[in-house]
């Protein structure tokens, strides 16, 4: 169920996520950082630390990196605590 959720959050966090870089290349108003933000603690980091570098976007926002990439790491813990504790 777990990789289920995982695998739907980051589709949708990777829609987002190139729906900004659009949006930015088009001169037209963006989707919040903290929406995306929220996405990426939802589950949907794994999505998008791989884009920020596929699509070079926000590689180069400091902040925006490292709050992007602490969400990335929570959620490699979780996913490995849960396949450690349940042999998922």
């Amino acid at each position: 169920m777990l990789y289920f959720y995982l695998a739907v959050i980051n589709i949708l966090s990777a829609l987002a996520f190139s729906f900004d870089k659009f949006r930015v290349l088009s001169g037209k108003r963006r989707i919040p950082e903290i929406f995306l933000h929220f996405l990426e603690f939802a589950g949907g980091a794994l999505s998008v630390v791989f884009l920020m570098h596929i699509i070079r976007h926000k590689n180069r926002k400091l902040s925006y990196i490292l709050i992007t990439y602490f969400a990335f790491v929570v959620w490699l813990y979780v996913i490995f605590h849960v396949y450690e504790v349940r042999g998922l």
